[in-house]
């Protein structure tokens, strides 16, 4: 159950060590905690709240919290750095980063790494997953933002 998602997660990890970087290191950081704080809380409501899908096992294990805390802010930071800036060429990057999400979280839902609770679906999967990237790119436009970027101290 936790070998494909697992395996996964290394090749995020792979990906972000060699991919040509867009993100500075500061933007990288940022994102990655951002996402893993993000990735949390939405799992902690959907999930262990409002019951709507299980992640490995109804009980979480240590495993599925691991991938957690690794894979989606990878993800977010891979999404990140090649997002383009126009926005037509965004539109068709949304486009094509929410059918492979679907894709993955279909492969997922066949190893059994997912499971769905009663009212939860695809659709809803795919509308987060474009809410995601929306935030992601107004997160990049704020972080390079000239208030933001310089860190200046106030007195």
């Amino acid at each position: 159950m936790f070998i494909f998602p697992g395996i996964s997660t290394v090749v995020a990890l792979l990906i972000v060590m060699l991919m040509p970087k867009r993100l500075s290191r500061k933007e990288m950081y940022i994102t990655y905690m951002t996402m893993v704080a993000l990735t949390m809380a939405i799992d902690v409501f959907l999930n262990a709240c409002l019951k709507l899908y299980s992640l490995g096992t109804p009980r979480m294990e240590w495993q599925a919290w691991l991938i957690e805390l690794l894979l989606p802010p990878l993800g977010g930071v891979i999404f990140s750095n090649f997002m383009p800036l126009k926005i037509s060429r965004f539109i068709v990057y949304v486009i094509f980063v929410v059918l492979v999400s679907a894709g993955f979280e279909l492969l997922n839902i066949h190893v059994h790494y997912i499971n769905y609770g009663k009212h939860w679906n695809m659709f809803y999967s795919m509308m987060v997953y474009t809410l995601g990237m929306l935030f992601l790119r107004w997160h990049l436009h704020y972080l390079r933002s000239p208030e933001v970027s310089t860190f200046k101290k106030e007195r």
